[in-house]
């Protein structure tokens, strides 16, 4: 499902700059991995858009992403900010920071 959607979207040659993923890898793989992970260890996530702001070749993203952590059955949530580079048609770099915002119980 995903696979699909990566190869249309990402460059060969894409990288991602986040620091609480140091070693995610480069391409469309390091996505595929990624995104495989998600849907193995968060199987009910839900990814919320809140906003989004285009200029030139990028593309600001406010996402929430909403999902139960499998280790203590809580939902949680986590506040991501993205900066998509575009060229070519395929993002070849984003820029990404994220925080874990607290439930209410």
């Amino acid at each position: 499902m995903f696979d699909t959607l990566v190869d249309e979207l990402y460059a060969p040659d894409y990288v991602l700059h986040d620091p609480g993923l140091p070693d995610f890898g480069t391409g469309p793989a390091a996505v595929k991995r990624f995104m495989h992970g998600i849907v193995e260890n968060t199987p009910d996530f839900l990814i919320e858009d809140q906003d989004m702001i285009a200029e030139g070749e990028k593309i600001a993203t406010r996402i929430a992403f909403h999902a139960t952590n499998l280790s203590t059955g809580k939902p949680e949530v986590s506040e991501i900010i993205c900066i998509s580079h575009f060229s070519g048609g395929k993002i070849v770099e984003e820029w990404e920071l994220s925080a874990l915002i607290p439930v209410p119980a």
